[in-house]
């Protein structure tokens, strides 16, 4: 589909569905979509969060805008703050798509309309002010993270199982290929189907008597 110059779609990252997929039904989940970022996207996945008590959760509506909100409940304990510092500005660069991936440029506050306001400063110093911003970052700083979780979901789909420890060299094959390939699609499906995880060598067709194959002795690496 062509977009217009200057629009914000385009990818994966502001597919409706994802945006759908990453709300609760009614409105946008800033730490839904966040944690969905560092679980696909970037490989580092959170922690499980700790259980949160209704009444709790609750008294987090007296915050006025949704950054309050949030950042209320990321103070509300030490372990919470941690998650939130690497989950919350992730999340956020996605408010301006509601519950269904629609746009907007502003919000429901009480009884008037609050611009959306995505900028954001993460750990490590880089500010990202737009999805443009989010983009480039992810292709500048967090390529090879990206990459290699990509690789490691795209081994497992094809595989049908959890992957082992013997996948690794399939995985970290796939993903240098891939990479010097300019990350072209094609060729990373060409070397997942031709890895000896996919082909079964070296998994479940292995004796218990067998020895592991040396990267050499299976092509896996050049």
């Amino acid at each position: 589909m062509k977009l217009p110059p200057g629009s914000p779609l385009g990818g994966v990252l502001t597919q409706g569905r994802i945006m759908k997929m990453n709300s609760d039904g009614t409105d946008s989940h800033p730490v839904r979509r966040g944690t969905w970022l560092l679980e696909r996207i970037l490989h580092d996945p959170p922690p499980p969060p700790p259980k949160v008590s209704p009444l709790k959760e609750q008294g987090l509506i007296q915050a006025a805008t949704l950054r309050e909100r949030i950042a209320a409940h990321a103070a509300s304990g030490e372990s919470c703050l941690g998650c939130h510092r690497r989950i919350d500005p992730f999340g956020l660069a996605f408010e301006n798509f509601d519950a269904t991936g629609a746009w907007r440029d502003a919000v429901p506050l009480g009884d008037r309309q609050e611009k959306i306001d995505i900028a954001f400063t993460l750990e490590d110093g880089s500010t990202i002010a737009s999805l443009r911003d989010l983009k480039a970052y992810i292709l500048d700083a967090k390529v090879e993270a990206f990459s290699r979780g990509f690789v490691e979901s795209l081994v497992q789909y094809a595989v049908g199982r959890r992957l082992d420890p013997f996948d690794d060299l399939t995985v970290e094959a796939a993903r240098r290929v891939f990479a010097e390939s300019g990350y072209d699609f094609a060729t990373l499906l060409e070397a997942v189907a031709t890895s000896p995880s996919f082909k079964g060598i070296g998994n479940d067709s292995r004796t218990a008597s067998s020895p592991v194959p040396d990267q050499a002795a299976i092509g896996v690496l050049p």
